[in-house]
């Protein structure tokens, strides 16, 4: 357990997060533009990109806990010292 962040850092899955929800509003504001210029082909499109983007940030959050959590685990083993857990 002596490599920094195999998986990356909780500061990157935060930055691909905050991307995440900027593709989802960009979306959103293309489906809203199309919804009220009754432009259906667009709007088809604009609805799965968004909610493309939604599951992309949803499994962003989920890499920001699953880093977190890493972080704290670490933090608690250095913590408890080499030999001191049971």
């Amino acid at each position: 357990m002596k490599d920094a962040a195999p998986f990356g850092t909780v500061e990157t899955a935060c930055n691909f997060l905050a991307e995440m929800a900027a593709g989802v509003i960009a979306h959103a504001a293309v489906m809203q533009h199309y919804a009220e210029i009754r432009f259906y082909p667009g709007l088809d499109y604009a609805t799965r990109c968004t909610a493309s983007y939604l599951r992309a940030m949803q499994a962003a959050h989920d890499e920001v806990e699953r880093s977190r959590a890493l972080v704290l685990y670490r933090k608690r083993a250095e913590d408890i010292g080499p030999g001191q857990g049971v």
